[in-house]
């Protein structure tokens, strides 16, 4: 039932971005920072994962969560395209962001494409960065194929963090800077 619920409640929050984009309403994007980072600390085991653009500064480049303790950092986007991971692992390498991060990963908030060109990806990094499209490019389906091995504990903290932040509230654990509800569109009844 657990795992039901996480697959509802990620499906939504997905069609809530497709749906926010085909009107061109973009805050959503931004709002969504702050659960993808509550499910990355439960699914992905990243407890020290921050939100760069609530603790660092606005529109930090290339990134928006990172955790400092694992060398690993997150760019969350609703554009899926080959141009998109392109350009965030150019910003990346052009701020030298290697020096403070091992990892990147790119999470598509919608649905990443079926595939990417490695050889165009390794065009750009050059061997700066070990960045593996089947691996480091990330959609709410890879969260799923992962919470499906967590403990129910995890699993139900995860549905959590979505279920408050479809509410509007703050999931348990999440300081305000790292978490930054509603989804639902300001002035709506």
């Amino acid at each position: 039932d657990l795992i039901n619920e996480l697959r509802t409640a990620l499906s939504e929050l997905v069609l809530n971005v497709e749906g926010a984009s085909a009107m061109q309403m973009y805050d959503l994007h931004r709002l969504a920072e702050g659960v993808v980072l509550g499910l990355f600390r439960e699914i992905l085991d990243l407890p020290d994962i921050r939100n760069l653009n609530a603790t660092e500064r606005k529109n930090f480049p290339a990134i928006d969560l990172a955790d400092d303790t694992k060398r690993f950092a997150v760019q969350v986007t609703s554009t899926p395209t080959l141009d998109k991971i392109k350009d965030t692992l150019s910003t990346f390498l052009q701020h030298d962001l290697t020096s403070s991060y091992d990892r990147l990963v790119v999470y598509v908030l919608t649905r990443k494409q079926n595939s990417y060109s490695q050889s165009a990806i390794n065009s750009i990094v050059q061997g700066r960065l070990d960045f593996q499209a089947d691996r480091d490019i990330l959609d709410y389906r890879d969260l799923l194929t992962k919470a499906v091995d967590l403990s129910p504990a995890k699993v139900r903290a995860a549905v959590e963090v979505l279920d408050s932040y479809m509410r509007g509230g703050t999931a348990t654990g999440l300081a305000d800077t790292d978490f930054d509800p509603p989804l639902a569109v300001e002035g709506a009844s």
